[in-house]
């Protein structure tokens, strides 16, 4: 999306705002507060109903079908709600979907969105938002989308598609049933827990909710994407209004302190041991001893339980520990990775996500540089995937702090792209490199030049061919996809690897040739079997396009867009019209946004 800067962006949430969506995991857009008029809906409405009847669910290609559906997001209090909860440059996925409802629609069982696929960790801190767009008013006898309003964080697997009215009691997160009004926008992290309810409303008639996704492409740095105006903490139990529903679990307190210190990045500048104490009400437990704690993790507690020990074992540790301590501790939950019990290894990866600092960067990383030696115990994969999930969420920010930025970006590409895997059932070897794949989008942003000391580095020209070798070459379409994902989140690096021509920057290790990049891109494009995988290559072609002018690139998304937009698409129809009359590319949205993705049918809808 935009990458224009957050000063310039009206209507940025405010810090109260941010608060309550970690605790609560939702952000509702009224209507009423948008500038489009209340016929922009109705004419959506009629042309979602009128697609349906003649060619079905558009599936991922929701965009390109409905002619100014577009204008949604570019709506200023829509771009200024995702700016804030995901930072400049958030980008929309290319998955899409139509929810369409009709009277005597059963009610759905209990659930989260799965990653297409993909095998992927959830983040406890908001990297993925849902955009739920509801054309027409809704009321209970239509069968509104029920939210388990601050369940983000919690992982039951016993309750997957579960049919139970309720939540798990333990939870106490009662169900949000969202009645709303023509043209109401929920924003919700992608790890709420929702379902669809029964419509009983008349046999045939119709509710449609339709759905896009969008990630954060950068880690939050020196200051917050919102209307920042404290770090201090603000939103307690007692600022409940009930409209809309909303919950503050207070055993979650220190856990949401964590999340809100995260999204403030460098502009943290408050004592959070004096934080903790004012959220909590209480000083934490001081001086319980650490084995009382980690009972408390051992199967048989709650989830709530387990995450509240967490966080306070994670203050005390903060506040508390000694240096030697500290790394002693750290030691021990890093054992506990390899552990049989999914719940220890859970905790273990959320506790050492928690800390979060140089001690736990560098055993981590010693076990990265292990498994690229090939000293690492290799039947001992999947704890390799948690440590690329935790150095991941640990951030190139704080990462750079600690001076192990560089390192832990170039330990996980070796990684990405390493052959010892191949030892490995496919399954597992996969699992290793989708999680590099994607962990490299953001731990390789210490080599963007802004973050760089000065330009682009041998270094960092080393570390976006690896990344570019596995978008290639790599053939497994899964890790593929993953890494031209990231490659999106990496694309200053790309093009700062190139001239302004378009040819590439060589030295002695790296050579970078775009027009031989452009090419491979296009044959993605044109035949990869992962439609993902093929969205995302092209998005990265209209990015060397319109902010490059690489000729080439500007070749391949003209032939895309004129050749393969389909006829009853209208957004692309227009695009089309203009490209016809030689008119350029306007943006990398408007190009994504007209796209039309011919393996997404009425049977293969995403």
């Amino acid at each position: 999306m935009s990458t224009t800067t957050t000063s310039l962006i009206p209507y940025l949430l405010t810090d109260l705002d941010v608060q309550r969506f970690i605790a609560n995991g939702y952000h509702v857009i009224p209507a009423s507060t948008l500038s489009l008029p209340a016929a922009f809906h109705v004419q959506i409405l009629d042309d979602i109903n009128a697609r349906l009847d003649q060619f079905g669910n558009p599936g991922n290609n929701l965009l390109p079908a409905v002619g100014n559906l577009h204008r949604l997001f570019e709506e200023p209090r829509v771009r200024g709600a995702l700016t804030s909860l995901l930072g400049e440059g958030y980008a929309m996925h290319p998955h899409r979907h139509l929810h369409t409802t009709v009277g005597g629609f059963k009610e759905q069982g209990w659930h989260r969105d799965t990653y297409w696929g993909n095998q992927k960790i959830r983040h406890l801190h908001p990297r993925w938002v849902m955009a739920m767009y509801y054309p027409q008013t809704v009321t209970l006898e239509m069968g509104p989308t029920a939210l388990a309003i601050g369940s983000q964080y919690f992982d039951n697997p016993s309750f997957v598609n579960s049919s139970k009215r309720d939540t798990p009691s333990e939870w106490h997160t009662p169900p949000y049933h969202f009645t709303c009004s023509a043209g109401d926008i929920v924003l919700m992290t992608y790890d709420l827990w929702h379902k669809g309810t029964a419509n009983r409303s008349l046999v045939g008639s119709r509710r449609h909710m339709f759905k896009f996704q969008f990630h954060r492409k950068f880690e939050p740095r020196a200051r917050p994407d919102w209307d920042f105006r404290s770090a201090w903490w603000t939103y307690a139990p007692g600022m409940q209004d009930g409209k809309p529903l909303e919950v503050f679990l207070p055993k979650l307190r220190l856990l949401y302190l964590d999340v809100w210190r995260w999204m403030c990045g460098g502009a943290y500048d408050v004592d959070f041991s004096e934080e903790a104490v004012k959220i909590m009400g209480r000083p934490p437990d001081k001086g319980t001893k650490v084995l009382d704690y980690v009972r408390k993790l051992a199967e048989g507690a709650t989830e709530a339980d387990r995450l509240e020990t967490i966080y306070v074992l994670a203050f005390q540790y903060e506040t508390e520990f000694a240096e030697a301590e500290k790394r002693e501790f750290v030691q021990r939950f890093v054992k506990f990775l390899t552990h049989k019990d999914s719940w220890v290894v859970t905790s273990a990866r959320n506790m050492l996500i928690a800390i979060g600092d140089a001690h736990v960067a560098t055993a981590i990383l010693k076990i990265l540089e292990q498994a690229n030696d090939g000293t690492f115990d290799i039947t001992q994969s999947l704890a390799l995937v948690r440590c690329l999930f935790i150095l991941e969420d640990i951030g190139v920010y704080k990462l750079t702090q600690f001076g192990l930025a560089e390192l832990a970006a170039s330990a996980t590409a070796e990684t990405l792209v390493s052959e010892k895997w191949t030892a490995l059932p496919d399954e597992r070897a996969s699992h290793i490199r989708q999680h590099a794949a994607e962990a490299v989008g953001h731990l390789g942003q210490c080599y963007l030049p802004e973050l760089a000391d000065a330009g682009v580095s041998s270094q960092g020209r080393a570390f976006i061919g690896k990344v570019l070798w596995a978008v290639r070459e790599m053939q497994d379409e899964k890790v593929q996809e993953n890494a031209a994902l990231s490659l999106k989140q990496l694309m200053p690096l790309l093009m700062g690897s190139m001239t302004a021509s378009g040819r590439a920057v060589q030295d002695e290790d790296v050579i970078l040739d775009a027009k031989a990049l452009v090419n491979d891109l296009s044959k993605i494009v044109d035949s990869a079997t992962n439609r993902y995988l093929r969205a995302h290559a092209f998005e990265v072609l209209a990015t060397l396009a319109v902010e490059m002018g690489n000729e080439a690139a500007v070749k391949a998304v003209r032939n895309e867009l004129l050749t393969k937009s389909g006829r009853h698409y209208l957004m692309a129809a227009k695009t089309v019209e203009r490209l016809r009359n030689g008119a350029g590319v306007v943006s990398v949205e408007e190009a994504t946004g007209a796209r039309w993705c011919p393996l997404t049918t009425k049977k293969s809808p995403f």
